[in-house]
């Protein structure tokens, strides 16, 4: 039982919410406040009251949008559909008008009129709303994962809140709960819990959430004491949102427990060596050819960080939206460096497929059609470019799991045909996500491979390590200076390091600061650069190339065993001005 003094808790999060906006970067339009007060019925039914205070500097808006997704993905790429029912939508505790969209899987409310422009100012505002299918139920227990802010505010929230309230029938001592804040997949805890009555806790932030970050909390109790679906309830509706595909779901589900032993079976053959931290990355490597040995395949943040990584070797720069926009656009133009010299094989056909639709590349985090393909070509470019380099000789693809997978499939397609009498192109999806993870996760390391594999993790062990003298390295690291930052960041960006990466240098940025000799890159173009604007780049990058984030809906680890994720489980969506 979660168990402290109510004023105590305050105090905390009132010092620590201080704190975090003294040493955070003030922003212009943002959230100051976003509390949710969820009650959950008997029934299941969720009673959500959104209290969003909002703070808008700019002219010509005319009030916010807040979008709610409604459509998750379940098991094996399956559809999930929950319903939501609009009670109220206030303005400073008066009544307005709103519009209602629903677009990519999310309801939104467009809150205002757009025949009105209204004033900067602080606004609050309230939606109130119900919502069913946002428990979840398992063996042992029943849960809420809920993310309570969303990941896809593009501004900053000053401090987020939550009070959950259960029906008075559940015990207090088999309730738990923990909390999860940052980007997508973070397992930060700034956040404190405290439970006020046997059924009511309630959740408060600790630090300012940036942009694309937001506030996840899971709460459990014993199970049965929320009425739960009937066994014909579920198949009902799963079969409602999933036609056809309960025909053929159990396939699939041996399927993935054969995937599961062969990955197993792999991993279980692969020799690890002896990692030894090294100043340097493998010799000839690339920033992206290092995340993909680390990662099996190419993402988004390997993508981020070889344009980055051009950058500094100034063949491209990146310029920011202004300020007062929150750097929620970047520009990625052509120098006049030539690309005949300097660059392999990888760099040139990564920049040529950078600029084949002009001279210049935009990252926002609003793409259209066109942009989204472009930004999905981009990562199959450098995906291509680096299995045509010697290092991806250094994986090996095991191609066991790949034939069960297309017979089964075949099977299915068969199976449907004969009993539903069509054949739908969606039914190959499953087979093709298994494929995509088979892909993924089959590839191991050939001897050779794993040398330069512990080589990398070694080299990740001095990007993540402040103090240098507790690793034990063989040499005299490197000096500290502007060159060092930029010769290793676009790596830390590839391996996920780069706020590490950063924090090393934070001292010598206010040193360089105060002998006025700050900091400012050559290859940013713009007056108010500062590091964390590299990890909003990366961040908006791969939102820009996958819009649309799976929430979780399997069965994931959850806060009741100290599992879980920032943005995991149901809620979710983001707010904005519009």
């Amino acid at each position: 039982m979660l168990k402290k003094p109510r004023i105590k808790l305050l105090g905390y999060a009132s010092a620590s919410l201080l704190l975090a906006l003294f040493f955070s970067p003030i922003y212009a339009t943002h959230i100051q406040s976003f509390h949710s007060d969820i009650i959950i019925h008997q029934s299941g039914e969720l009673e959500v009251t959104n209290n969003i205070e909002y703070v808008e500097t700019r002219y010509g808006k005319h009030g916010i949008y807040h979008s709610i997704p409604v459509a998750y993905s379940g098991p094996l790429g399956t559809n999930y559909t929950t319903k939501l029912s609009v009670k109220t939508i206030t303005r400073n505790g008066q009544s307005v008008p709103f519009k209602q969209t629903f677009n990519n899987g999310r309801i939104t409310f467009l809150i205002g009129s757009a025949e009105i422009i209204i004033p900067p100012g602080t606004y609050q505002y309230v939606i109130h709303y119900t919502t069913q299918r946002q428990l979840q139920f398992y063996e042992e227990y029943d849960e809420l994962a809920w993310n309570v802010t969303g990941l896809e505010s593009a501004l900053p929230i000053y401090h987020a809140s939550a009070t959950i309230k259960l029906p008075k029938n559940i015990p207090a001592q088999s309730i738990k709960a923990s909390a999860f804040t940052g980007p997508y997949q973070s397992d930060q805890r700034n956040a404190l819990i405290e439970q006020t009555n046997s059924h009511i806790l309630t959740f408060a932030t600790t630090h300012l959430l940036k942009p694309f970050e937001g506030l996840t909390i899971y709460v459990s109790w014993k199970r049965g004491l929320i009425t739960r679906p009937s066994t014909i309830q579920e198949v009902w509706l799963f079969a409602k949102d999933n036609p056809g595909l309960l025909l053929f779901f159990l396939l699939y589900l041996l399927l993935i427990w054969y995937l599961v032993l062969t990955i197993r079976q792999i991993r279980a053959y692969e020799n690890y060596g002896t990692i030894i931290p090294r100043f340097y990355p493998p010799k000839d490597t690339t920033p992206a050819e290092c995340g993909y040995l680390k990662q099996r395949h190419i993402a988004p943040t390997h993508v981020a960080a070889q344009i980055v990584d051009l950058a500094i070797r100034g063949y491209l720069t990146i310029s920011a939206s202004p300020p007062d926009k929150t750097a929620n656009q970047y520009t990625i133009k052509k120098t006049d460096q030539p690309w005949a010299t300097g660059l392999n094989t990888l760099e040139s056909a990564f920049l040529t497929k950078l600029f084949s639709a002009g001279e210049e590349y935009r990252i926002h985090k609003n793409p259209l059609e066109k942009e989204r393909k472009q930004a999905a070509g981009l990562i199959k470019t450098l995906q291509k470019a680096v299995e045509e380099r010697p290092f991806s000789k250094l994986l090996k693809l095991h191609v066991s799991f790949i034939i069960p997978v297309l017979g089964t499939t075949v099977a299915a397609i068969l199976l449907c045909s004969l009993l539903d009498g069509y054949v739908s192109p969606l039914f190959l999806i499953p087979g093709g996500i298994l494929i995509s993870i088979a892909a993924c996760y089959l590839p191991g390391y050939t001897p050779e491979g794993r040398v330069v594999r512990d080589e990398i993790d070694g080299f990740a062990l001095y990007l993540k390590t402040a103090e240098i003298d507790r690793l034990k390295i063989i040499g005299t690291p490197p000096i500290r200076t502007p060159a060092l930052f930029e010769k290793y960041l676009p790596f830390a960006m590839a391996l996920g390091l780069e706020e590490a990466w950063t924090k090393q240098f934070a001292p010598l940025f206010k040193e360089w600061e105060t002998s006025q000799n700050p900091y400012r890159p050559t290859w940013f173009i713009g007056n108010h650069f500062s590091p964390i604007m590299l990890t909003n780049f990366t961040r908006l990058y791969a939102a820009t190339t996958n819009p649309t984030p799976t929430y979780g809906s399997s069965k994931s680890p959850t806060g009741r065993f100290g599992g879980g994720f920032s943005g995991g489980g149901r809620g979710g969506g983001g707010t904005g001005s519009w």
